[in-house]
């Protein structure tokens, strides 16, 4: 008998040779302690099946770590079955309501973060861990900036003429005040955000500058979050009251009370939990403000609200109707500025591109205010969004 041969029906410990029948374990269980370990893989592995959906099935779903909502459970269709759009959208919504999920991400984005990345190429990592998204310093750009400038000046001719006030305000990028944040090997170059502009619009960029430089200031913009700081948004609401004329905005409008807190957005995007906590700013805290919800004359396809603030309790309130065009900055910081309208009416950006008709439905307005962050301003066609707000009333 050779060294490859073995009795009929009696097993080798190893393989006669590779791919062999016989390349097989020993039968029976694995002895001593290996059973228990044996046995603990098996219940740890049906542990991690089963919970999870028992979970599910008694509604303790995942807690939200990411910076967008959790998907839904889609409704159930022969075209989703069809071309399998139906079980993506439950996997999908499986795996956002899981409950270990949360802890899985944010292990990872830990783990990234304590690498010294991010483990998401949308954000940047920049000196003394400053976050920036990629957007900021690669924005898209299909506009020029004297495009958009021009348009602005139509606008505000156009308003002009129908006796409305007009204001544009535009925000810096946090990178454009902070460029000493940015990573030390810099891979992005300048883009259109840093092309300086000039025409009819309120840039809080040197005021920014010279509040930063001041000693002991505090920031401006939060160091992990795309958005300012309450200091920053007090400064740009500054700026826009004294644009309307002596007596709207004085210094002691601005007050300091307390502490606030805020869930950084962008530490979201990695799945780790983080809230800075900064001065709380209120200005004309005197002024009593009043919001309500305005019924939709159009489905707003970004499913945002619009609503109206009404004002009382002081002399130096802009008397009329103010519509205000907003993005997530001023939506931050509403409180901050409606106490300088009587009577304002604040529609989101997307949703008056989407349906600039909204303007003429809900006016008509003495003012229009229009607020965009500088990484978006050269996505808006402002011809088409603005137009209806400024034309002649029918009839």
């Amino acid at each position: 008998m050779t060294d490859s041969e073995a009795p009929a029906g009696v097993a080798q410990p190893f393989a006669s040779e590779a791919g062999a029948a016989d390349a097989r374990h020993l039968p029976g269980p694995p002895p001593g302690p290996w059973r228990l370990l044996d046995r603990l893989v098996v219940a740890g592995f049906a542990a991690a099946l089963v919970l999870p959906a028992a979970l599910l099935v008694a509604g303790v779903h995942a807690a939200q770590v990411e910076n967008r909502a959790p998907r839904t459970l889609p409704a159930l269709s022969i075209a989703g079955l069809a071309d399998m759009t139906w079980p993506a959208g439950v996997d999908g919504f499986l795996t956002d309501h899981l409950w270990p999920r949360p802890y899985a991400i944010r292990l990872r984005g830990e783990v990234y973060w304590l690498s010294g990345g991010t483990g998401n190429p949308d954000v940047i990592r920049g000196v003394d861990d400053w976050l920036f998204i990629r957007e900021e310093l690669q924005p898209p750009c299909p506009r020029a900036p004297a495009q958009q400038v021009a348009a602005l000046e139509r606008a505000a001719a156009a308003f002009g003429q129908r006796g409305i006030e007009f204001r544009f305000v535009l925000v810096p990028d946090k990178h454009t005040i902070y460029p000493e944040k940015l990573p030390t090997s810099n891979p992005f170059p300048p883009s259109c955000v840093d092309t300086n502009r000039e025409g009819v619009m309120i840039d809080p960029t040197a005021a920014f500058q010279a509040a930063r430089a001041m000693p002991g200031a505090p920031e401006v913009y939060y160091d992990e979050d795309t958005h300012w700081t309450p200091m920053g948004a007090a400064i740009t609401v500054g700026e826009l009251a004294r644009s309307f004329g002596p007596g709207v905005w004085s210094a002691e409008d601005v007050q300091v009370s307390g502490r606030t807190r805020r869930v950084l957005d962008t530490p979201a995007l990695l799945g780790l939990p983080r809230v800075a906590v900064t001065p709380k700013v209120v200005i004309r805290p005197e002024v009593l403000q009043r919001r309500v919800d305005v019924a939709l004359p159009v489905a707003a396809g970004n499913t945002r609200e619009i609503f109206r603030i009404t004002s009382t309790g002081s002399d130096r309130l802009l008397p009329g109707r103010t519509l205000i065009v907003y993005d997530s900055y001023f939506a931050i910081d509403q409180q901050m500025v409606a106490p300088y309208f009587a009577d304002s009416t604040w529609v989101h950006y997307a949703d008056m591109q989407a349906h600039p008709e909204l303007a003429p439905l809900l006016g008509p307005f003495d003012r229009v205010i229009v607020e965009r962050v500088v990484r978006g301003f050269y996505s808006i066609d402002f011809d088409a969004m603005l137009a209806p707000a400024y034309a002649p009333a029918p009839g």
